[in-house]
């Protein structure tokens, strides 16, 4: 039998660290709920700490691009991968 993936719930986007990376809430069901990292699987955005300010500033579009899509979405669902680097959850969004 196929091994099938939950998708969880994001109650509330907390935090967007970069554009790759932030932190939500998400509902595991049976009204229990859990804080994560997440980084988005596929997706490896500018550094906002890089020396070169034209990559600093892709940096910052990327990060509020992230951000504005995350809160607009009525719904946004994260299915979760692996923990990698960090203590991140490696996630489909």
């Amino acid at each position: 039998m196929p091994l099938e993936y939950w998708v969880y719930p994001v109650l509330k986007v907390l935090n967007v660290h970069d554009g790759d990376t932030f932190h939500a809430l998400l509902d595991l069901g049976f009204h229990r709920s859990v804080d994560a990292d997440l980084r988005l699987a596929g997706i490896n955005a500018p550094e906002l700490t890089a020396k070169d300010p034209a990559t600093r500033a892709a940096a910052q579009h990327s990060k509020a691009y992230l951000a504005q899509r995350l809160t607009a979405a009525k719904h946004v669902g994260v299915q979760t991968h692996s923990q990698g680097d960090f203590g991140r959850w490696l996630a489909t969004v």
